[in-house]
């Protein structure tokens, strides 16, 4: 598994968009994947182990394109 710390955003951060990405690929619960965004938007920091590394590098690339501050971690 590969981990991504995410822990900040930028303005323009795209709420919406970013949910529905850890819901559809990271395989999060929508509840928990809400709970990520709304805790990335007051300050919170969170690590996520995702199934295999392509798919957390997809997750990176695409929370940089929609604000969010993140990178691959151990």
């Amino acid at each position: 598994m590969k981990k991504v710390r995410f822990f900040g955003w930028k303005e323009g951060m795209r709420k919406i968009l970013f949910t529905k990405l850890l819901y559809e690929k990271g395989e999060l619960s929508l509840k928990k994947s809400k709970n990520v965004c709304d805790g990335i938007l007051d300050e919170k920091e969170y690590i996520i182990d995702f199934k295999d590394e392509d798919t957390a590098k997809f997750i990176l690339k695409k929370s940089i394109e929609y604000h969010v501050k993140c990178e691959l971690t151990n």
